[in-house]
């Protein structure tokens, strides 16, 4: 009898697994997709070649500036993919950077970078010619922990992603603080830790993504929150760690839903529309999308990460009147009787009409319906429109109802380790998994602009730096994240060079000469700063300053593995020297 029970049980539980609803793939009633109609890149460091690439801003001309994160520079194209022009490489000083993930450009073509790991934005000229920077790492108005999306809109305003500060922050476009928003916690308006952002400026609206929770917010220029969507999962209006967003000139919004694969479509109020895009590296496909933009003609630019590669689409027509028939629910599993709120998704709806699989219906436009009986229930919901015309949408394995709480899915819990925790550049660290509820998919986020999907993965850090380090665990029940704050602290390299000069005297009345002797450890090359403007790459200038006051003389040492930076300060008195009065010494230089 025993044997018979335990063969009935196997045979029940095999017989439930096997219709255990599972995300299902895309169900609307229209056509959805866009057709790839070109495509630029390759892994490298050569012009037009990418390592990582994170974002992407389009001019008003069609001309793209790409974000090369892994090569720490931003290169610009044309339309077509034909390289144009590039600036950048890792370092602290102004025009370099360390692992940024956020580029935008504004009416005048003037280019600004969310300089992560420098906790600073810059910006440049069209032609990469340095303006400005602002920001320093810290909690207050005005600084930041790893800026990580940045964004324009027609007035010049500057948004920012202040991703571990879980804010966003807004800048007059010469870095002046003007007002903040958002704040921790998974209430309305408020971030895990934000990362994509865009404006929609016929709309006056600021769209963010926040990855962590999978969701898009949206919030007026003045900081008031209007809305959000998007839950955990593979179907339509779910997201998978969403990344980059982008508005088109009519209000469509463009998200790139990074570990899905693909980039969904949305009406300005968050409808669903189409989405395109298969997990691969052919034509149309993607490897973790993570920035997207939209030129003046329509057509979207896509930054394919792990493929480095930038494709540009043509969307499909799917207008915002179309008619489309799309829906959720929630909950979707659970114990009979179980009571289920059906949600329209719909666009360009009059009329609803909905099946829930037990033989009832409903014309309730979201209706609430109750599972009385265990089972698996397909749902389908036929949309009526102004004309007249039907759409329907179907999801087979839809609604699950069971008594066997042994069969109830779990949320995985998040939680991993790490081999070390610092140590001198480059510096591999092992990360181990350690999480519970069987989570099926991980996304690892290592805090210098690099990710990946792999249980257990080994990361190569290159850069000296403090890095915050996310793990996202998927199950069938939900998602889970923990991300430790400067988990790993990377120190300088120690064959980078150590800045160090003395100075012959460091004040006296004008003129004053003051031979300047290098003192550096293993550099290669020098520059000197002497405020003004003036600077020389000589070893040990000699320099004349003609015309009082209090100088900041700076020092950058380097070699093939980086520089540093030493500073100095003198002091002239006294009234200024006039032109031509003779001064002891060979000076290289005159300041002033």
């Amino acid at each position: 009898m025993i044997a018979v029970v335990r063969s009935w049980f196997l045979l029940l539980l095999l017989v439930i697994v096997t219709v255990c609803p599972v995300a299902s793939a895309l169900e609307i009633g229209v056509e959805s997709g866009a057709t790839c109609v070109g495509q630029w890149g390759s892994f490298g460091s050569d012009r037009g070649q990418f390592s990582n690439p994170q974002g992407i801003a389009v001019t008003a001309d069609g001309t793209a500036y790409v974000l090369d994160t892994g090569n720490n520079r931003v290169q610009v194209f044309n339309s077509t993919g034909t390289f144009l022009r590039q600036w950048g490489r890792y370092g602290q000083i102004e025009g370099q950077f360390n692992a940024p993930l956020g580029i935008a450009v504004d009416a005048a073509s003037n280019v600004y970078v969310a300089d992560t790991q420098n906790h600073r934005v810059q910006k440049f000229g069209p032609g990469g010619e340095f303006i400005t920077s602002w920001g320093s790492i810290g909690l207050g108005d005005g600084r930041f922990q790893c800026p990580s999306g940045i964004a324009v809109n027609r007035t010049g305003t500057v948004f920012v992603t202040d991703r571990n500060n879980q804010r966003v922050q807004a800048f007059t476009p010469s870095g002046s603080f003007l007002s903040k928003m958002g704040g921790p916690g998974t209430g309305d308006g408020q971030f895990a830790g934000p990362t994509g952002i865009a404006v929609d400026d016929l709309g006056g609206a600021l769209l963010v993504t926040d990855p962590s929770r999978n969701r898009v917010l949206r919030f007026t220029f003045d900081g008031e929150y209007t809305g959000s969507w998007g839950t955990a999962g593979s179907g339509d209006r779910q997201f998978s760690g969403p990344t980059g967003v982008a508005v088109a000139s009519g209000g469509t919004i463009f998200v790139c839903d990074s570990a899905n694969h693909r980039v969904q479509e949305f009406a300005p109020d968050g409808r669903y529309l189409l989405q395109w895009g298969s997990e691969g590296t052919g034509k149309g496909q993607f490897s973790r999308p993570s920035g997207v933009a939209v030129a003046p003609d329509g057509q979207i630019y896509v930054v394919d990460v792990n493929a480095n590669r930038v494709q540009r689409f043509v969307p499909g027509s799917v207008g915002l009147d179309s008619l489309i028939a799309a829906f959720g629910a929630t909950p979707q599993r659970g114990r009979p009787p179980l009571s289920v709120k059906f949600l329209d998704q719909s666009s360009g709806a009059s009329a609803w009409s909905w099946s829930f699989g037990d033989g009832a219906r409903s014309s309730d436009r979201e209706p609430v319906h109750t599972y009385t009986s265990s089972g698996v229930y397909e749902v389908s919901l036929t949309v009526t429109g102004q004309s007249g015309e039907k759409v329907t949408a179907v999801k087979s394995q839809f609604v699950y109802v069971s008594g066997i709480d042994i069969l109830r899915p779990t949320v995985p819990v998040a939680q991993f380790s790490a081999n070390r925790t610092g140590g001198s550049a480059p510096l591999t660290v092992e990360f181990t998994d350690a999480s519970t509820g069987s989570p099926g998919f991980w996304w690892w986020q290592f805090g210098d602009g690099s990710a990946s999907a792999e249980q257990n993965p080994v990361h190569l850090y290159q850069r000296p730096g403090m890095y915050d380090v996310t793990l996202t665990v998927f199950g069938e029940g939900g998602s889970d994240t923990v991300t430790r704050g400067g988990l790993v602290t990377v120190l300088p390299d120690p064959r980078v060079p150590v800045a160090n000069f003395s100075m012959s005297r460091e004040a006296g009345a004008a003129p004053l000469y003051i031979r300047f002797t290098d003192r550096s450890v293993d550099a290669t090359s020098w520059r000197w700063e002497f405020g003004g403007g003036t600077w020389t790459t000589a070893r040990d200038p000699s320099v004349v300053f003609r015309r009082p006051g209090t100088y900041t003389v700076r020092l950058v040492a380097s070699n093939a593995h980086g520089s540093s930076s030493a500073t100095g300060t003198v002091t002239v008195t006294g009234s200024a020297a006039p032109a031509g009065r003779a001064v002891p010494g060979a000076p290289v230089l005159v300041v002033g």
